[in-house]
């Protein structure tokens, strides 16, 4: 019997790293890939990523899509023809009627062969091709290889299995779904879903603020519940050092305003609050204990980084 593959991570720290890595673990893929996202785009890499699994699938691998009806609205289902043609399968998640809007999927994943996941903020779109400094949307990703792609695995067939549903007008108010679970090797994989409840990544984000000396965190949308502003709040007050990256340039421009609106209160307790100015940012990360993450994953963010002055 095999022994399962151990979990190892690397990161993907721009568009120039994350796509060509995508397409290679799809034209490697010999049995399945399964394909999550919030925002499909046919032009730059949608077209190569599309191209890639339709040869997935005409090896014989079986491939499924899932995009959210809403983040790929300007996308024709017609597009998706080639690969069904070659024995693929596309679905549209939560497919657009009225009062149905806002219960959205938005994820991104790729699981190739339930042995190797990318995961992170990387839609395909063109704006997430470059550098992040002088090209392109700054984001981050990973790529997980080992027993934690197959329970990612297990969280997109859930998805694909209900994307069809007739979901009820008001569904977005009924109870999510949401779990935790911890891996042989000890890592702890927060799902959730949409709709209202209990939600494993807030309290997790919660119980590692409180009990945190040293918190950095990337955040492209910064507007954290009272309790979690409460939580960062307490780690300066304790002796504490928090430091926000967030974003300079924002494609929602009202997430941005309300994000500057905490500002003077944050920064009067000792937060500190950087904006990263070179390009659109939408990364999300946080790390506390661990001062040497940020430089590991790009050195440049401390230099990228502009001190946020009222």
């Amino acid at each position: 019997m095999d022994e399962p593959l151990q979990t190892n991570f690397r990161w993907l720290r721009t568009g120039n790293e994350a796509f060509p890595a995508m397409l290679r673990l799809i034209e490697a893929a010999q049995q399945s890939v399964r394909l999550e996202m919030y925002i499909y785009s046919p032009a730059g890499p949608g077209d190569q990523v599309r191209d890639a699994l339709v040869r997935a699938a005409q090896r014989g691998a079986q491939v499924r899509v899932l995009l959210d009806a809403v983040g790929s609205f300007g996308l024709a289902s017609s597009f998706w023809k080639p690969l069904h043609d070659a024995g693929g399968k596309f679905r549209w998640f939560n497919p657009l009627k009225f009062g149905r809007m806002t219960y959205r999927n938005h994820r991104k994943l790729l699981v190739c062969d339930e042995t190797t996941a990318v995961v992170g903020g990387f839609n395909i779109a063109p704006e997430y091709l470059g550098d992040g400094v002088t090209s392109g949307w700054r984001d981050l990703g990973i790529e997980i290889r080992g027993t934690l792609a197959a329970e990612l695995a297990e969280t997109f067939d859930h998805s694909f299995s209900r994307s069809d549903l007739e979901l009820k007008p008001l569904q977005r108010f009924r109870r999510a779904t949401s779990r935790a679970t911890i891996s042989a090797e000890g890592w702890r994989l927060l799902l959730s879903g949409p709709g209202r409840g209990y939600n494993f990544l807030k309290r997790t984000l919660a119980t590692d603020l409180a009990n945190a000396h040293t918190v950095r965190m990337i955040c492209a949308y910064f507007l954290p519940t009272w309790r979690l502003r409460r939580e960062i709040e307490r780690v300066v007050r304790r002796g504490g050092r928090v430091q926000l990256l967030l974003a300079g340039k924002s494609d929602v421009r009202l997430s941005q305003l309300a994000s500057r609106r905490l500002y003077q209160s944050l920064l009067k307790r000792g937060v500190e609050i950087y904006e990263y100015l070179p390009q659109v940012l939408h990364a999300k990360l946080m790390e506390r204990w661990a001062y040497f993450l940020l430089a590991r994953v790009d050195p440049w963010w401390a230099r990228a980084w502009g001190r946020y002055r009222p």
